[in-house]
């Protein structure tokens, strides 16, 4: 069966604990900012000599220093939120690419069909997902989107996307969306798909911490998600269950 909660944690169990300990750090450092401006406020008259005496810069230098630090961890708690935003995205597109394999892999259609309706399935998932940023292109020329996608998007969409920037997104969850299956037509065999996807560093800075820089400049990690799903081939043929494709008249299992 596919559990929801313990894959939210797969591939991604130290993103869960940097961005927990950046929103308290960021916390704290903002406090502590809060509480020095308040217990060391400046007299008018003092504030106006600031950029003229050496006091004045013995009292803000501590600021200078403080201020960096605290820019980064800002930074830091807003690529692991969406790096975990991305994780979301990861399980709801292996499920659909489950869901994808379970039916059409029995059905009888060649693998390499099989395998691009899954893939499908999974880039059609993770487009809202994926990264429309102009440093995030894998290629120099926008894919446009999927007609199919396209017209799901107008429909259903209160102000649809530029199609352009729709293209840029579809390209990216083609580019950083892989899956695997070891789908069959043994019904007695549930169905595991394991979809890869190459998150995307916003933050340079963090990106170099804690990416891979790939061939096109920018920093990216790999999430992993594995679904398991029960599989739906025909049980027609009990002793032999793989002889036949969907089409065929079912005779319920003995089992």
């Amino acid at each position: 069966m596919f559990e929801v909660v313990p894959e939210l944690f797969r591939s991604v169990e130290w993103v869960w604990g940097v961005w927990a300990g950046s929103l308290i750090a960021m916390f704290l450092l903002g406090r502590s900012i809060v509480r020095a401006l308040r217990r060391n406020s400046l007299q008018r008259r003092a504030a106006r000599a600031l950029h003229s005496c050496d006091a004045g810069v013995a009292y803000s230098l501590s600021y200078m220093l403080t201020i960096p630090l605290l820019a980064l961890i800002v930074c830091l708690v807003i690529d692991m939120t969406l790096i975990l935003v991305a994780k979301i995205g990861t399980v709801y597109a292996a499920y659909a690419s489950a869901r994808s394999a379970i039916v059409w892999v029995p059905s009888g259609v060649s693998k390499s069909d099989a395998q691009r309706k899954m893939e499908s399935a999974a880039q059609q998932a993770m487009t809202p997902f994926a990264s429309g940023s102009t440093r995030h292109r894998p290629l120099s020329v926008p894919a446009p989107a999927g007609l199919a996608y396209l017209a799901a998007h107008k429909s259903f969409a209160d102000k649809p996307a530029d199609l352009e920037y729709l293209g840029w997104k579809w390209q990216y969850a083609g580019w950083a969306t892989k899956v695997t299956t070891d789908a069959g037509r043994d019904y007695k065999k549930d169905v595991t798909v394991t979809l890869d996807y190459q998150a995307p560093f916003h933050m340079p800075a963090i990106g170099r911490i804690f990416g891979k820089l790939t061939p096109f400049g920018f920093y990216t990690m790999n999430i992993r998600t594995v679904v398991k799903l029960e599989n739906q081939a025909p049980r027609s043929d009990v002793l032999n269950p793989a002889s036949r494709p969907l089409g065929i008249s079912y005779v319920p299992a003995l089992d």
